[in-house]
């Protein structure tokens, strides 16, 4: 064999070599590549499962590996955060902010968490001047959200109320009636500071919203009363049972004391006759126009009232307690101990109602909480049941 074509055989050789080699770097290259991406992907399936130990680990991880994706930092830094390092996180989220290209979602993304940093280290002007930036190039639900919050966590309920307004412009589930509960929710607060000439405005500003908000109706009947003003106190007691009966059992005492005190009691036969035209199948109502008539000293026509429901009240506490009550009255003991007998003496049970955020129970349901001023958050306790 010649030496030329010896040296063609080594050329040939060493190409192949040469190849083999780049196909095993590239090779290589991916299978690295796959790795950092699955890290990641591995680390969202784990904050989606809860686990966030296990997320840190592996987020850490993929971007101590070169993992580029912006929202591996992202999530890095709020784990952070969480686990009580907001400095490191703030400088985790701040870095990302001089990355080139980044698109809005992205950089709404980073400052929403820096403003969150922010927020956790006590630096709430700061938080909201980051994100009143962003909300100058676009309005941004998320945005507006996160400065509605911050700015209430400020006590400036003005600016965020007008972020909540701004919001439900491009969120239709924000609605006038969410709008009015949060105007109910820092009337209640203000309240509970001391300042009710405030509280009253806010309000004023909840019933425009939605003239039918049922927890700025109780509170504006609160203030009415104590403030010695019983008529309007009256007035919106009835205005707040015509709309929902759920509050007669803590407002019917009240509304009774508002009449009595301004010297208008004969008033409540008409407003509970006028609830029973819209509620005629309520047993409170009717059992409270009974007690009416039998504190005016007509005891007989509270039992007859009470005995046209004859049908109904073997199986309905209140009316079988309110009949054998007027019996024992009228002296008619035997018959009262016959009504309960047939009711089977069971004691009436109830209604438990619990919020959500403070833990205060409730004997009736109410769209907001007098003891944290949380709004929405009482739900029924079946736990009492």
């Amino acid at each position: 064999m010649d030496n030329v074509n010896i040296r063609i055989i080594v050329i040939a050789v060493l190409a192949c070599v040469v190849v083999l080699l780049s196909v095993i770097v590239l090779l290589q290259r991916k299978k690295r590549g796959r790795a950092r991406r699955s890290r990641y992907i591995e680390a969202l399936y784990a904050l989606i499962g809860g686990r966030k130990d296990d997320a840190y680990t592996l987020l850490a991880s993929a971007v101590r590996n070169g993992e580029n994706d912006i929202d591996a930092y992202i999530q890095l830094g709020d784990l952070m955060r969480e686990r009580g390092q907001a400095e490191k996180a703030l400088q985790l989220h701040r870095g990302l902010t001089v990355r080139p290209g980044l698109s809005f979602d992205d950089e709404k993304a980073v400052q929403l968490s820096i403003a969150e940093d922010l927020a956790v280290l006590g630096k709430i002007e700061r938080a909201v001047a980051t994100l009143e930036t962003v909300r100058k190039k676009r309005k941004d639900a998320d945005v507006l959200a996160a400065l509605h919050r911050l700015y209430h966590i400020q006590r400036d309920f003005e600016s965020a109320y007008g972020a909540l307004r701004e919001l439900s412009r491009i969120d239709d589930s924000v609605t006038p009636s969410m709008r009015a509960s949060y105007l109910t929710s820092v009337a209640c607060a203000l309240i509970e500071s001391g300042d009710r000439d405030r509280a009253g405005k806010y309000l004023d500003k909840a019933r425009k919203e939605d003239r039918a908000c049922t927890e700025a109706i109780y509170l504006i009947s609160g203030l009415a009363m104590d403030g010695g003003d019983l008529d309007r106190a009256a007035r919106r007691w009835e205005e707040l049972l015509s709309i929902d009966m759920g509050y007669f059992p803590e407002v019917a005492a009240k509304l009774e004391k508002a009449l009595f005190e301004s010297g208008r009691f004969d008033e409540l036969e008409g407003i509970l006759s006028r609830l029973l035209t819209k509620y005629p199948s309520d047993s409170l109502l009717l059992a409270s126009l009974a007690g009416f008539y039998a504190k005016k000293g007509e005891i007989l026509r509270g039992i007859d009232l009470l005995e046209s429901e004859r049908g109904r009240i073997a199986g309905d506490n209140n009316l079988a307690v309110a009949l054998a009550s007027l019996y024992i009255k009228n002296g008619r003991t035997d018959e009262a101990l016959s009504v309960l007998e047939e009711n089977g003496r069971i004691p009436p049970v109830p209604g438990s109602w619990k919020c959500g955020s403070c833990g205060e129970t409730y004997d009736t349901s109410l769209g907001f909480c007098r003891t944290c001023c949380s709004f929405d958050s009482i739900r029924k306790d079946e736990t009492t049941q």
